[in-house]
């Protein structure tokens, strides 16, 4: 067991942690952490649907919306719908090459990276929640990553990721009305994540080409002439994985290195201002213990920070909480990669 935060069971009943699992041995795993007793309930999926298949082949997102859990499974090419109050099973939606979701009234968008026709390009496939059928389809650019709905539009982060040294740098812009594209935003190479802010402000990351490229994190707004979205600025600070909360965004990013454990830097950049407020975030021993940080969650309210530590890719990892002021509340050890983390409130 371990001891939760006032701030965290208060606000929260608990959290569901999707573990990536190992490529090729089907063992993504669903954890949930119960925040009123302090109790961790490993692979609740299983447990919670006996006679069903594993949950799945490699874990890539976990979204919740309405009274149900979704599971992006990557490796076994579907979307695992389930109870969000018990995480019992109730459909599938086989999608090759499923990346990630994001939803809309009563629709659902997963990028895919392979589209129905043979042009090489990746698509969003469209989804009634009511009936778990697909309802349209619409081809983007190679490898799709990330995506969005904002003002009756889809954005959708094109990374290219698997054709280098010819990348995508392109987000496109989809009307939900058609599910036709309108536009591309012209942003860097190699696109991941997307997020909107509360200024209706879109934060992107660039991965770079590992080499010559570096990483960064873009802010893009709306051209008033045009009323098109475009780069407002480049913060050139690299970025692996981020999360906002009001007015700030909170980072890392691990900077890999040979034959030892990544370099790690946790920080706040003022969405407002666009200004780097810090880049310790997590200081002294606490963040030492971190690994290879693989996402970092910070709750709407209570604000505790929650970072996933892969530890070593080839096992268990664990999920830290962090108190707003960056020490350490508890660890919990999970299953292999924690990669995606759903608060439940109450």
């Amino acid at each position: 067991n371990v001891t939760i935060e006032n701030g965290e069971s208060r606000e929260y009943s608990g959290m569901y942690v999707l573990n990536q699992g190992l490529q090729g041995t089907n063992k993504a795993q669903l954890d949930y952490i119960n925040f009123k007793e302090g109790k961790l309930y490993r692979d609740i999926y299983t447990e919670n649907n006996m006679g069903t298949d594993a949950l799945g082949d490699i874990g890539n997102d976990l979204k919740q919306y309405g009274a149900r859990l979704y599971a992006v499974l990557n490796g076994s090419n579907k979307i695992e719908v389930m109870n969000l109050a018990t995480a019992k099973r109730l459909g599938q939606i086989d999608i090759a090459n499923a990346r990630n979701i994001c939803f809309s009234g009563s629709k659902a968008y997963v990028s895919s990276y392979v589209a129905l026709s043979a042009s090489g390009n990746g698509e969003v496939v469209e989804i009634d929640t009511a009936t778990l059928q697909i309802t349209r389809r619409v081809e983007v650019g190679r490898q799709p990553e990330e995506l969005l709905v904002h003002e009756g539009k889809l954005f959708v982060a094109n990374s290219g990721g698997l054709n280098t040294p010819s990348y995508e740098r392109m987000i496109s812009v989809i009307s939900l009305e058609t599910l036709k594209e309108e536009y591309t935003i012209d942003v860097a190479i190699n696109l991941e994540l997307i997020r909107k802010d509360q200024y209706d402000q879109l934060w992107v990351t660039s991965r770079g080409d590992y080499n010559d490229v570096p990483p960064s994190l873009y802010c893009l707004a709306k051209n008033s002439i045009t009323n098109k979205y475009e780069v407002k600025k480049n913060m050139e600070l690299p970025c692996s994985k981020f999360d906002i909360r009001n007015d700030s965004l909170f980072y890392y990013y691990s900077k890999y290195i040979p034959k030892a454990d990544p370099e790690n830097t946790y920080g706040v950049v003022d969405i407002k201002k666009h200004e780097i407020l810090t880049k310790q975030l997590l200081a002294g021993k606490d963040v030492e213990t971190i690994k290879i940080p693989y996402n970092i969650v910070v709750a709407p309210k209570g604000g505790q920070i929650y970072i996933c530590d892969v530890v070593s890719y080839t096992g268990s990892g664990s999920v830290v909480s962090f108190t707003g002021r960056g020490s350490k509340s508890w660890t919990r050890q999970l299953g292999a990669l924690p990669s995606n983390i759903v608060l439940v409130k109450k």
